[in-house]
């Protein structure tokens, strides 16, 4: 991808101006469109802040013009944390980045499939949908590769979505609800499948990592609880239990249960 910049003159109520537009532009020289909207919303915003003391008789245009540069610039700002917020989502922000959020609050799942490659799902919500990644290491090149995947119901109890990887391959993950464990209770399992094949003997498990079991009714418990029907204190791992310990026993217990000589 290759960034540029130019000047370009535009005329407007009768005054010439000079833009300093930017372009973007992929390998083959195509360019980049600009996602439309984002001036025109800066620019509503602008007169909703300079309404109040235009309405008041403000006439002062150098505040009126700090207002809107000022006004301008927070909505620009608010442009760029999101995308930097969706860049973490879906895992290509920067190390730096990620190291200094912490981990982003998440389901996750790791599978092994039968060629010994493992599969990492990470699932967050969002507007109602869990959406995510699905990421493996090529074998061959050692490098990681990540498909972006976006669950819908499949009419059949279960959510799926499609991970499809640069290279053509596309695999097919299903979360479902599990049979009843020790206990009674269901969790979520996670199937990864290539065509009609499981590519995996046994199925994996969606848990909550470690940022997400700190967030109360965090909202893709509730995506899960509404779609399969989980309990989403299912989705945090299980505590580690304690060990097995023998009772203590008296000094006198311990002799008389000695080997005798």
């Amino acid at each position: 991808m290759s960034i540029g910049a130019f000047a370009k003159q535009t005329e407007r109520d009768g005054r010439a101006f000079v833009d300093h537009v930017a372009t973007m532009k992929e390998p083959d020289g195509q360019e980049i469109p600009a996602t439309p909207g984002h001036f025109e919303k800066a620019r509503e915003r602008v007169e909703a802040a300079q309404k109040p003391l235009l309405d008041a008789g403000m006439k002062d245009r150098k505040i009126l013009n700090q207002i809107a540069a000022s006004t301008r610039e927070g909505y620009f700002a608010e442009v760029a944390a999101g995308l930097s917020e969706r860049m973490v989502e879906q895992g290509i922000a920067p190390q730096a980045v990620a190291n200094e959020r912490g981990a982003f609050p998440a389901l996750e799942s790791g599978i092994r499939d039968q060629d010994g490659v493992w599969h990492n799902l990470s699932v967050y919500e969002k507007d109602g949908q869990l959406m995510g990644t699905l990421q493996r290491r090529d074998v061959g090149t050692g490098h990681y590769e990540k498909a972006p995947v976006v669950f819908a119901p499949d009419g059949k109890g279960a959510l799926v979505a499609e991970a499809a990887y640069d290279g053509g391959e596309k695999l097919t993950v299903s979360l479902s609800r599990s049979e009843p464990t020790q206990g009674g209770h269901e969790k979520v399992d996670v199937r990864v499948l290539s065509g009609d094949r499981q590519i995996h003997e046994h199925p994996g498990r969606l848990r909550a990592n470690e940022a997400l079991q700190h967030i109360p009714d965090h909202r893709e418990g509730k995506v899960i609880e509404q779609a399969l029907g989980v309990d989403p204190k299912m989705l945090n791992p299980l505590p580690p239990r304690d060990p097995i310990r023998a009772p203590m026993q008296s000094p006198d217990k311990r002799h008389a249960q000695g080997v005798q000589l």
